[in-house]
Parts: C-alpha cells; sequence; structure tokens
C-alpha cells in the first residue's frame, strides 16, 4: 500500500475495482452477490465511532491494568471470527472525501485465514470486493475471478494480514501504553489505552511509510468481555513519492466468535 495518499494512488489500490459505487455498498444494504448484513452491524460501528476520551483523566499504568492487558493479549488469540471496519482519514494531499474519509474497508474474518472484504476508495466512490480462502483469492469483477489472475496479487495477502488485530497485539504485547483512563459507554465500561511507540513495523507493513512516526495511539478494550472493540492511530512519515504524507485509522472490532461462514463464491467452486 506504499503511498495511497494520493486520489491516484488511492483509486489504483482497488487494482480489481468492480465499477460498483460506494453509494450502493452502504452497512445495511444488499447487492448483488450478497444479501445486507445484520442491521445491528451498523449499530454497533456507529456507537464505536462515537467513542471519545474527551475531559476524561488519564493515568500511569498499574499493575493491575498491566495484568488486565497480558489476558486480553492471550485470550484474542484465541477468537475464532469477528467483523471489523477500517477507516484511514484526513489523509496529506488526498482529494476532499466523505467525511474525511480517503479509503474504507470492512471486513469479516474467520481464523485462519478465511477473508470477505469490501474496499471502498471514497476519493472517486470506487468500490471492490474480494475474498480469500487459505491462498486462494478471488475479486468480484461482474464476475468472480481469481486473484492469480489479476496484477499484484500480493495485494490481498498483506492486506488481509493487517486487517487483523494482531498489530495492535503485537504492540501491546512489547509495549507499555504510556497513559490510561476508564470510560463508560452506556452499560458498557471501557479500558482505554493510550501509547506513544517509536517503531511499530507490524503497523507499517500495512500502511508503508518511511520513517514512520506514531503520534498518537488509543485503544479502547471492553472491561467485561477483555477484548479489544477501537484502535484510533494517527501517524506520519514520507510516502513513496517522497513527499511528508500524514493519517488517521480508526479500526472497530465487533461479533467476535460469531457465526460467520466464508466460502469460495459459487463461480469458483
Amino acid at each position: 500500500m506504499a503511498g495511497m495518499l494520493s486520489s491516484r494512488q488511492i483509486s489504483a489500490e482497488g487494482m480489481s475495482s468492480s465499477s460498483r459505487k460506494a453509494e450502493q455498498t452502504h452497512l445495511g444494504e444488499s447487492t448483488a452477490d450478497q444479501p445486507a448484513p445484520f442491521h445491528h452491524v451498523a449499530d454497533a460501528y456507529q456507537r464505536l465511532e462515537q467513542l471519545s476520551v474527551t475531559q476524561t483523566p488519564w493515568n500511569p499504568p498499574d499493575a493491575a491494568v498491566m495484568g488486565l492487558l497480558r489476558q486480553v493479549n492471550q485470550q484474542s488469540h484465541l477468537n475464532q471470527s469477528y467483523r471489523t471496519r477500517v477507516l484511514v482519514k484526513d489523509v496529506t494531499n488526498a482529494p476532499p472525501t466523505k467525511d474525511g474519509i480517503a479509503i474504507e474497508w470492512r471486513v469479516e474474518y474467520v481464523r485462519p485465514d478465511r477473508f470477505a472484504v469490501d474496499q471502498i476508495a471514497w476519493a472517486d466512490g470506487s468500490a471492490d470486493r474480494w475474498v480469500s480462502v487459505g491462498k486462494d483469492h478471488y475479486a468480484f469483477l461482474l464476475i468472480w475471478v481469481p486473484g492469480n489472475q489479476l496484477p499484484n496479487q500480493g495485494h490481498y495477502p498483506r492486506l488481509n494480514a493487517w486487517f487483523r488485530i494482531e498489530k495492535y497485539l503485537d504492540l501491546m504485547k512489547h509495549q507499555s501504553p504510556t497513559q490510561v483512563a476508564e470510560v463508560a459507554n452506556g452499560e458498557t465500561a471501557y479500558l482505554v489505552c493510550r501509547y506513544t511507540p517509536t517503531e511499530w513495523p507490524a503497523f507499517n507493513t500495512g500502511w508503508p511509510l518511511k520513517s514512520p512516526r506514531y503520534d498518537e495511539v488509543t485503544f479502547w478494550i471492553n472491561k467485561d468481555t477483555h477484548r479489544l472493540e477501537k484502535a484510533d492511530v494517527r501517524f506520519s512519515g514520507i510516502d513513496d513519492t517522497g513527499h511528508s504524507a500524514s493519517g488517521h485509522l480508526e479500526q472497530f472490532v465487533i461479533d467476535y466468535d460469531s457465526d460467520i461462514a466464508i466460502e469460495r463464491p459459487k463461480a469458483e467452486r
């Protein structure tokens, strides 16, 4: 994904553009080959997007917090499935976009290696879809096409790996938060952890920049379930054209261990 920091690069990242417009693939709506998701998916993402830590007192982490984070890390590696939405906003050099969102992915994941992905480049409204089952990838181009028939097929496994929450678990395992806070959203209590990593290879693999800097990384962890539900990353660096670049990523994770079925597209079975 080197670059993806200009309108040309954002549009080109899809490679397999199916000419579907983003407006036709809003959460909660159906497409020609996939039924509408449950309404709770859109509601759950919206609830997480509204989480904030405004006027919340921050404290240094204590032993209890560090113990909880170890539990989160251990438990999260056992999750069998989840849904996630990834937004990249406020990207330097990108044209005006929907609510500042340059590119968006909506992902269903089933361990160990099944993914169903919708990608929306809001800069031009183009949308792409792919399904991955193990090492086999299929892109939707009005019909399903095997990924090995498309250029830059390495796009799929690299992004798929980046969508997973392991990049956050990696940071959680190797670095301690600088500050923590507790917030409540209705009946749900969250532990909020803020990090300022100097290096984070697991993140940079998916959104590569030269001399990357992570100005602020924040995780929201459900205190009842010990699951990561939201991540917020503000990053900067040098893009593949040699220009300064920055952006803001938000990732929301819902439906852990839910009944998600991802199969090879029927046309390719």
